[in-house]
């Protein structure tokens, strides 16, 4: 699971095309920390980081239980996600 000792999520040191830091693998839920895969991503965006943390914006990924109403990303976005997690 991509969460450190003190239970936070963790991330890649560096950043992919266009400024962005992922997770590390596997990755988890930024709401409920459960494993997230293709089958059950929910929705992905980007987030500013902030004034006090490393450059770039964060990939912030919710399970499809955790996103309201319930849903189940696009078939374009889950395969963009197991492209960059092999998930």
């Amino acid at each position: 699971m991509s969460l450190d000792a003190n239970g936070d999520i963790r991330y890649r040191r560096t950043l992919a095309i266009g400024g962005v830091r992922y997770q590390e693998a596997p990755p988890v839920c930024n709401a409920c920390e459960r494993p997230v895969t293709s089958a059950n991503l929910g929705h992905t965006y980007l987030e500013a980081a902030t004034p006090d943390g490393p450059a770039g914006q964060y990939h912030t990924i919710l399970c499809r239980d955790c996103c309201q109403p319930p849903v189940l990303a696009d078939q374009r976005t889950r395969e963009r996600f197991a492209l960059v997690f092999g998930a």
